[in-house]
């Protein structure tokens, strides 16, 4: 049997069919509402996430890191001055005793350590010798740093 050959309006027809079958399926693909636009272009830059204790970081300069024993606490304070690193903490009255323990933790502004220094055990922050004015109020306790910025400076 012999077939005809096709019209060119059944091959056009054809043709366009096949184009929107395949447009049909492209557009199946995507979703009906674009939700792009409710998150930002670019990322924001979050300072790095608090996630070891000041007290490891202590040590940590002590052990590893060979820093004098003196001279520990008030690297750390120059580094936080200098935003080098960013050490957090819980806001709360300073005083003995008085600090709290639990609570959201703040970045510590580089200007705090101007004022106050860190006790011994890394706990909190105290007024420094010296410093004048009140400062009731703007001590912090529960002092967290970031490893992986400790480990950079003095890794």
């Amino acid at each position: 049997m012999i077939e005809k050959p096709e019209s060119e309006f059944l091959a056009a027809a054809k043709k366009a069919a096949a184009h929107w079958d395949a447009e049909k399926t492209r557009k199946h693909k995507k979703p009906l509402l674009s939700w792009s636009w409710l998150w930002p272009k670019k990322k924001k830059e979050w300072p790095p996430a608090p996630d070891k204790p000041m007290s490891w970081a202590i040590e940590y300069l002590v052990k590893e890191a060979r820093v004098p024993n003196g001279e520990v606490l008030q690297a750390l304070r120059d580094a936080g001055r200098e935003n080098k690193i960013t050490v957090a903490g819980v806001r709360g009255p300073n005083g003995p005793g008085l600090g709290q323990r639990y609570g959201s933790l703040y970045p510590i502004p580089p200007d705090h350590w101007n004022d106050f220094c860190i006790d011994q055990s890394g706990e909190k922050t105290l007024p420094a010798f010296g410093s004048v004015g009140t400062h009731e109020g703007q001590a912090y306790t529960n002092l967290r740093v970031n490893e992986a910025e400790i480990r950079a400076i003095w890794g």
